[in-house]
């Protein structure tokens, strides 16, 4: 006789001791030393190929490196309008605006942010259903850690940052 296994997700049909998918990779970033490691767990199963789930690694890469930009002058958020929500757009050029206050009176932070790049390390997320991925992006500005938690949703047809924070 077998154990009873208990449905732990019910709409995606995991049972309790199976694992979820796990997509892993590796994203070959031009200022990066390494290739930038991935990896990604999805409670939906089947819901991306891996080829897929490999794009969003690379969006996500990509739109944390320019949300970064955006944040310390660099680049206008104006760039950012085919893949990240206007409402997103418009607290990354709020904390553009807060940024360039404090880098006017810190000739050292503004030294570090202006004009060293920005380079990833990791990404790290999650599938939490069909229509959503979370990401976490760690990466570096002049020397300095930043993780940055962004939110893809489906709108439409198109994959949409919809949340993009750095700290």
């Amino acid at each position: 006789m077998q154990p009873q296994r208990h449905v732990i997700f019910p709409s995606a049909g995991f049972i309790h001791g199976d694992t979820p998918p796990v997509y892993e990779g590796r994203i070959h970033v031009e200022l990066s030393a390494e290739p930038v490691p991935y990896r990604i767990v999805a409670v939906v199963d089947d819901a991306m190929t891996d080829g897929q789930m490999h794009g969003m690694a690379v969006s996500g890469c990509k739109v944390a490196c320019l949300a970064a930009d955006v944040i310390r002058g660099t680049l206008s958020a104006s760039m950012l309008r085919r893949a990240v929500e206007p409402s997103c757009i418009e607290r990354l050029e709020t904390m553009a605006y807060l940024m360039d206050s404090t880098m006017r009176t810190d000739d050292a932070l503004r030294a570090r942010m202006r004009y060293l790049p920005v380079v990833p390390f990791s990404v790290y997320g999650m599938l939490v259903n069909a229509d959503a991925l979370e990401l976490a992006v760690h990466l570096s500005v002049g020397g300095e850690s930043y993780w940055s938690n962004l939110r893809f949703e489906i709108k439409g047809s198109r994959w949409m940052c919809t949340v993009a924070d750095i700290g």
